[in-house]
Order: C-alpha cells, then structure tokens, then sequence
C-alpha cells in the first residue's frame, strides 16, 4: 500500500504537472493520466482512512513510528497541487498529528521551501 501510495501520488500524478520527464507524449495524455491516478490515490486514502486508522491514533497502533513519518512525507507532495484531505478526517487529523513533531519543520525545510516557491510563482504569495 505504501509503495502504491508513493507511485501513484508522486510519479503518476503530482511530478507530470511539474517536471517534463514524467510528463506523457502528449498534453492529453498527461493530463489524463492525472486523473486517472488521482482515483487510484483516493483508494489509497480510504485504505488509510477506514483500515489503518479506524481504530488507531497511528499507522501501526498507538505509538508514532517510522511509517507515520513516511506516509505523511509522502502525502505531503499533495501540498504541491493543493490535494485536500478534508475528505478523509482520520488522515486529515493523523497528517496534523505527524506533522506536529519537534523536528518535523527541520526536516521538512526544503518541501516547505518548494512550496512556499511554488505558491509565489503560481499566486503570487509568499
């Protein structure tokens, strides 16, 4: 699942809209392939949401570990096209959680850079 999640998210659907060698041969067919893996994703999330964490605070029971980490690092690349985990409340609040950790900006300083970069380049913000 984890391995799916980090294909599907990343290669299929986040990098064709921002880095050419992951795009198709075509606009449309980039462009669908988004799409496309975009639902694939949303079943990733369901597992995550109604098996993983239905009955556990974490991905692997009631304590923070590894996997927590990798997931939510993974996820995070949705930042980049604003991917809304709204719909799914339990990722939602565990993204929250995990992300809450005392080294997580530390870590993270170069995703949020990107980020921060992106947002500017695409809105204007800073």
């Amino acid at each position: 699942m984890i391995y799916v999640s980090r294909r599907v998210l990343g290669f299929k659907h986040i990098y064709p809209q921002f880095i050419e060698k992951y795009q198709l041969s075509s606009t449309e067919d980039t462009e669908s392939l988004v799409v496309k893996t975009a639902t694939t994703f949303s079943k990733c999330l369901e597992l995550l949401e109604g098996f993983y964490l239905k009955s556990n605070p974490y991905l692997c029971g009631k304590e923070l570990t590894v996997a927590d980490n990798y997931v939510a690092t993974v996820l995070c690349q949705g930042e980049w096209v604003d991917f809304d985990l709204k719909m799914w409340p339990r990722v939602y609040e565990w993204l929250k959680k995990v992300k809450q950790q005392k080294e997580w900006d530390e870590v993270h300083e170069k995703h949020t850079m990107f980020l921060r970069q992106l947002r500017k380049d695409s809105f204007g913000d800073e």
